[in-house]
C-alpha cells in the first residue's frame, strides 16, 4: 500500500518533508512563521475591502477576486503553520485556486467590457466566460488530484502528479495570455469607446497572472535551486502578483468600473404606438397591435446584427413616427 512522506519536526515545530526528491515541484524549505502571517493578514485587509467595494458597487461578479483573496490568505496562514501532510497539500491548492478564481474573474470582466464596446453584436463575450468557466474548473479538479500524488514515495504516481499539475499551470497560462491578447485586439479596435481605466485594469491584472503560471511552471521544469528554490522569489514571484491584483482592483474600484447596468439604463425607453382603424371604409385593421420603437439618431446597446440592418431599422422607425 502507498503511503505518504513522514513529517518530521525541527525544533521550531516547522514541518519539513523527509526524503526531498528532485522532482519534487515545490519549495523544499521551512516556511518562516511571521513572513506568511503578516502577508496572510494583508490579503485578509484586500479580502475586506474587496467584501466592501462588491457590496456597494453590486457587483456579484466580483465575488470570484473576493474569494480568491480569502483562499491566498488562509493558504499563507496554512503555511505558517504546518504541521502534517494535509496542511501543507491544502496550502498549495488554496494558493492555486485562489489564482484561478482571480483569472476567472478576469475573463468575467473581459467579457462584460468586450460586449459593452460591440453592444452585444458578436458571440465573444459568450465565448470568453465559456472558455473561463471551462478553464476554471478543468483546473480546480486537475490540481487537486495532483498535488496529493507528489507526495506519494512511488515515483509514478509523482510524475502523474506532477503532469497533471503542469496541465493546469499550462492551461493557465495559455487563459491568461489569450485575455491579454483578446483585451490588447479589442482595445485596438474600438478606439472610440475604449475606457483607459478599463485597459489597464485587464492588461495588468493578465500579464500578472502571466508571471504567476510562469513561475508555477518553471518550479516543475526546472531542477530545485536558484530562483526556484527560494523562499524570497516564491513571495515575488506567485504571491505579490496576485496581491497587485487585487489591490489594483480594490484602489480602482473595478467593480464599479466593470458594470455597464447604469450606462446601458440611460438610453431612452422604447416607445410603442397602437393602431386601429379602417382602410377604405370596408376593411379594418388587425384589432391592436403594436410597434417596439425606439427614439431615432440613439444607438441600441442591446442591438444584434451588421451596421447595414442597424441603418434599415432606424429608418424603418423614422418613417413609423413619422406617419403614425
Amino acid at each position: 500500500m502507498l503511503t505518504v512522506f513522514t513529517p518530521t519536526f525541527s525544533i521550531n515545530r516547522f514541518y519539513f518533508p523527509l526524503s526531498v526528491e528532485s522532482d519534487t515541484p515545490f519549495l523544499q524549505y521551512i516556511p518562516n512563521q511571521d513572513v506568511a502571517y503578516g502577508i496572510g493578514g494583508l490579503f485578509i485587509a484586500l479580502f475586506l475591502a474587496s467584501i466592501v467595494i462588491a457590496l456597494l458597487s453590486r457587483a456579484p461578479t466580483y465575488l470570484g477576486a473576493v474569494m480568491g483573496s480569502l483562499c491566498i490568505a488562509v493558504s499563507l496562514f496554512l503555511r505558517g503553520s504546518l504541521s502534517n501532510t494535509p496542511m501543507y497539500v491544502g496550502s498549495f491548492i488554496l494558493d492555486s485556486l485562489g489564482a484561478y478564481l482571480l483569472l476567472l474573474t478576469t475573463l468575467v470582466m473581459c467579457g462584460r467590457w468586450v460586449a459593452y464596446v460591440e453592444d452585444g453584436r458578436t458571440p465573444f463575450p459568450q465565448l470568453l466566460w465559456i472558455v473561463g468557466g471551462l478553464l476554471f474548473v478543468g483546473c480546480v479538479v486537475l490540481e487537486t488530484v495532483a498535488l496529493p500524488l507528489t507526495f506519494y514515495r512511488d515515483a509514478w504516481y509523482r510524475h502523474i502528479g506532477h503532469m497533471l499539475h503542469m496541465a493546469s499551470v499550462s492551461a493557465t497560462l495559455c487563459g491568461a495570455g489569450i485575455g491579454f491578447l483578446a483585451s490588447v485586439w479589442k482595445a485596438v479596435v474600438n478606439k472610440g469607446r475604449c475606457i483607459v481605466v478599463e485597459v489597464v485594469c485587464l492588461l495588468c491584472a493578465f500579464a500578472l497572472l502571466l508571471v504567476w503560471s510562469s513561475f508555477a511552471l518553471a518550479q516543475t521544469r526546472l531542477p530545485l535551486g536558484g530562483a526556484v528554490g527560494s523562499e524570497v522569489a516564491w513571495y515575488l514571484l506567485n504571491v505579490l502578483p496576485l496581491g497587485l491584483v487585487l489591490v489594483l482592483w480594490t484602489v480602482v474600484n473595478a467593480p464599479r468600473v466593470f458594470c455597464y447596468e447604469e450606462a446601458v439604463g440611460k438610453q431612452p425607453p422604447v416607445y410603442r404606438l397602437r393602431h386601429s382603424g379602417s382602410y377604405g371604409g370596408h376593411y379594418e385593421y388587425p384589432a391592436e397591435y403594436s410597434y417596439p420603437l425606439r427614439a431615432p439618431g440613439v444607438p441600441d446597446y442591446c442591438r444584434h446584427g451588421g451596421s447595414s440592418n442597424g441603418d434599415m431599422e432606424e429608418k424603418i422607425q423614422k418613417a413609423i413616427l413619422r406617419y403614425a
